[in-house]
């Protein structure tokens, strides 16, 4: 099953908006999520992608609180 990260671009680990992966995340992605656990939130199926991309933009929801803290990451 495929997924995608939606959350901000982050250098420092690696992370680029709208990336998909088909065959399970990276180790470098999985690390991501261990030191910033929002980061997991933002990576969904891609099935889910529409409504999920609704729930960003959406204050108040925990997918927009998590891009927030992630997009606050140095």
């Amino acid at each position: 099953m495929a997924v995608i990260y939606l959350g901000p671009n982050k250098q420092k680990y690696g992370l680029m908006r709208n990336r998909v992966y088909e065959d399970g995340l990276p180790e470098y992605v999985e690390q991501a999520i261990q030191e910033v656990p929002e980061i997991g939130k933002l990576i969904v199926s891609t099935k889910e992608l529409e409504s999920s991309l609704r729930l960003i933009r959406k204050k108040g929801t925990v997918m927009h609180r998590a891009y927030e803290v992630v997009n606050e990451v140095r």
